[in-house]
């Protein structure tokens, strides 16, 4: 039960982080000043993180009902330690 909640509050917040970068990434990027240099791809870079995340929410939210507790567990963990590698990264 508590995973179908937490498997949908985060598909909903990851699918809506891949819906704003993938419409205003570059957009923002451009407020942030010449980060890149030009000619780096960095517009479609942005882009590209942002269908990832987006194609990572869409499966969060069909993963829901799956079952088996030996797996939700092992999504869950994988959810964990993408959460924490993000973080670091971030």
């Amino acid at each position: 039960m508590i995973f179908r909640r937490v498997a949908s509050i985060d598909g909903a917040i990851v699918t809506a982080a891949g819906i704003l970068r993938v419409g205003w990434g570059p957009m923002f990027l451009r407020c942030f000043g010449d980060l890149m240099p030009a000619g780096s791809g960095a517009y479609s870079l942005i882009r590209l993180a942002g269908v990832g995340f987006l194609l990572a929410g869409w499966l969060l939210l069909a993963v829901r009902y799956v079952p088996d507790a030996g797996l939700q567990r092992r999504i869950a963990m994988a959810l964990m330690s993408a959460h924490i590698l993000v973080g670091f990264i971030g």
